[in-house]
């Protein structure tokens, strides 16, 4: 399960948009925003995306996504 206020915070810290980061995982807002709430789950590749994406350690992706 996604850790909602985690995620939530290190794109803030990023300065990206969640638009923009949804081309990046090339999925729609709303499916970034489902991903996000937890009623679907992050793929894989699309937390490897993300990670290098947000610049995010080991750590916070495990915090994140492994919680």
């Amino acid at each position: 399960m996604t850790n909602t206020k985690l995620l939530l915070e290190a794109i803030k810290r990023s300065g990206l948009k969640k638009e923009w980061i949804s081309r990046q995982l090339n999925i729609t807002a709303t499916a970034l925003h489902m991903k996000m709430t937890n009623k679907t789950e992050f793929k894989a590749s699309e937390i490897i995306k993300l990670t290098k994406v947000l610049l995010l350690t080991k750590k916070q992706r495990d915090d994140i996504f492994l919680s």
